[in-house]
């Protein structure tokens, strides 16, 4: 059992998450959609949620919960961000552990 958690933590751990944007460039004060895909096969055997990462790398407030697939959408709208970097964070709880695995992209911006 303990080599399962193992085996699990690791495959989650070693997760990458790859952007894909609706559009290849935004206006600085346009709305769009952004797919976090995991760089792996299939599933995740756990159900993770989605949060935002905070300036000091802590994470802030839920706004995804209860996901297994593995890929999400996050809409985002550029007249209301500060930057035009999204800084995201999957949240797994395995038997008391948090394991974060970054989602992060940056948006082209239309000069």
């Amino acid at each position: 059992m303990e080599r399962i958690k193992q085996l699990t933590e690791t495959h989650i751990i070693g997760t990458v998450m790859v952007p894909s944007f609706d559009k290849d460039e935004y206006n600085p004060d346009e709305k769009g959609k952004i797919t976090f895909k995991a760089y792996k096969y299939g599933y995740f055997d756990s159900n993770y949620s989605v949060h935002e990462v905070l300036s000091n790398g802590e994470n802030g407030r839920v706004l995804l919960e209860n996901l297994k697939d593995s890929k999400f959408e996050y809409s985002f709208d550029l007249s209301k961000m500060e930057s035009n970097k999204i800084n995201l964070s999957m949240v797994f709880e395995l038997n008391n552990t948090l394991i974060n695995v970054p989602a992060k992209a940056e948006i082209k911006i239309k000069e």
